[in-house]
């Protein structure tokens, strides 16, 4: 027994020696068992697990932010879409006044070239009516034409100058 004894002394200094020449770090995952005992004596698995739970602790507290600027962005971005979609809608619209605007417009071109022309023309009948009459009245003047002969021009004229007076008053 003696003997056993110190056989198994002998073999626990040997581990003993062997384990002293091993290194030993505060890592608990690196120091194998007499590491592992080493940092629950020396307080450092507390020490680490303090350290990870206030990484943990500043890792969740930068994900929330940026959940939030998330969800801002994703607000701003939704309104920004629906500005968009109201500029774009008001701007159809205008771009249909200005359609219709240019339309009326080219009308109006139409019409003002068109009155211009009707207006030249009266200005020509008027002329020629003007024309009529002084002749007309130098030929009563001279005893050219007979009573009744001056009463139908006359008459023609007066019927030409009624005419006119319709058109000058569609013009306006």
């Amino acid at each position: 027994m003696a003997q056993s004894n110190m056989m198994v002394s002998a073999g626990l200094m040997l581990a003993l020696l062997l384990s002293a020449g091993c290194g030993v770090t505060d890592d608990p995952s690196e120091g194998g068992i007499l590491g592992g005992i080493n940092g629950l004596a020396s307080g450092k698995y507390e020490e680490r697990l303090a350290n990870r739970q206030v990484t943990l602790g500043r890792i969740r507290t930068e994900s929330y932010g940026l959940q939030q600027d998330n969800r801002q962005l994703g607000d701003e971005a939704g309104g920004v879409t629906s500005q968009r979609s109201r500029l774009h809608r008001q701007i159809v619209a205008l771009d249909a006044k200005t359609t219709e605007l240019t339309e009326r417009t080219s009308r109006l071109r139409a019409d003002t070239e068109a009155k211009r022309q009707q207006r030249v023309e009266l200005d020509r009948r008027l002329q020629q009516v003007r024309s009529d009459l002084a002749v007309l009245n130098r030929q009563v003047d001279e005893n050219r034409m007979t009573a009744e002969e001056t009463e139908r021009q006359r008459r023609e004229l007066e019927q030409e100058l009624a005419d006119l007076s319709v058109v000058a008053d569609a013009l306006r």
